[in-house]
């Protein structure tokens, strides 16, 4: 599950609206595409409620330059006064002294522990401070092409729901459709790049991973439940054989709307795009 949070970083100054007009935020954001577009909605619609308090000028680039920019920038003193982290970031950017605590704002802002999802708020706090209020959380989300499922025998309304069965149909899934030898429809494809990792994640926590220890002094994630979810996903690929070898980032995707692929994992931020196949 991938998480978003609106950050403080160092620079942000609290000033009064009174004492020096109107307070312009320079706010940075890795968020391309429609998403970019929607938070460029979002805050045009704040600076149009608020043009005689704070404008904010909203800057977007991809989110490999956004982790490499940013402590750059806050390092020169040019850097932005709000942005956006992903939970993956969250502690390296409290660590580089980054982040402002935000346990004082919460009142002002009107945020309290209620308002969001138990999980969620957690992973905004490193040492009992808060340092990020959520935007957004991605789940990652099993699809499957029911087109697909009535032709190899399987039901279409009841995807496979244990470990067991995903093989069984991915199995059943895969094929050489036109028989000249060549397997041209996969029963799911594992990436070597993003979002395998989401899918280790998946299996990991599923297996009762956890990543550190109580007391965050050791990574956990070799463990035998991490060692058991990464042997699944190899075993996709090299013994049951249901995924092909070196899938690159995306091909999923475009086998999926092609009907090649049967089974995919990705984020529920496809859902609009796999519902338009």
């Amino acid at each position: 599950m991938k998480r978003f949070f609106l950050v403080s970083l160092i620079g942000l100054l609290l000033l009064s609206v009174s004492a020096f007009g109107v307070i312009t935020l320079e706010f940075w954001t890795g968020f391309t595409g429609p998403d970019g577009r929607f938070m460029q909605e979002l805050v045009d619609r704040f600076n149009q409620e608020h043009k005689d308090e704070i404008q904010v000028n909203m800057s977007t680039m991809l989110w490999a330059d956004y982790n490499t920019k940013v402590p750059i920038a806050l390092a020169s003193g040019k850097g932005p006064d709000v942005g956006v982290a992903a939970i993956d970031n969250l502690r390296s950017f409290v660590s580089q002294g980054m982040l402002l605590p935000l346990d004082d704002y919460l009142g002002i802002m009107g945020i309290k522990e209620g308002d969001i999802v138990s999980s969620v708020w957690d992973a905004t706090h490193v040492d009992g401070s808060i340092y990020g209020i959520s935007l957004d959380v991605h789940p990652l989300v099993f699809y499957w092409n029911k087109e697909l499922f009535r032709e190899a025998g399987l039901d279409p309304e009841n995807p496979p729901m244990t470990r067991e069965a995903f093989i069984e149909a991915a199995k059943a899934l895969t094929k050489d459709t036109n028989g000249d030898g060549t397997i041209d429809q996969w029963g799911t494809m594992i990436p070597v790049g993003w979002p395998n990792y989401f899918i280790w994640f998946s299996a990991f926590f599923s297996n009762g991973g956890e990543l550190f220890n109580e007391d965050l002094t050791k990574a956990t994630f070799a463990s035998p439940a991490g060692m058991d979810a990464m042997q699944f996903l190899v075993d996709l690929v090299f013994k049951y054989k249901v995924s092909p070898e070196k899938v690159q980032v995306d091909a999923d995707i475009d086998a999926f709307k092609r009907g090649t692929c049967a089974m995919e994992f990705n984020g529920i931020w496809m859902l609009t795009n796999y519902m338009e196949v």
